[in-house]
């Protein structure tokens, strides 16, 4: 009887190992973009020049930002 009382015991605690959750990792990059300015300037030879300004608000418990890819139309 105690056998089988000490082997239900190991295998629920072996079932209760294998489902907990740990959750000490940062999470990817996550983040808010709270305002976006864009001017445009026309240049005499016809070009085009950008100036963009983001302001970013990292979420709790992510990365910081590191760099920021923008993509550009061509």
């Amino acid at each position: 009887m105690k056998q089988k009382l000490l082997v239900a015991s190991l295998v629920l605690l072996t079932l209760l190992s294998l489902a907990w959750n740990v959750s000490a990792q940062d999470l990817p990059y996550r983040f808010e973009v709270n305002r976006e300015v864009v001017h445009v300037y026309w240049n005499a030879d016809g070009t085009m020049d950008l100036d963009y300004t983001w302001v970013f608000t990292n979420l709790r418990r992510s990365h910081p930002i590191d760099y920021v890819d923008v993509g550009t139309v061509n």
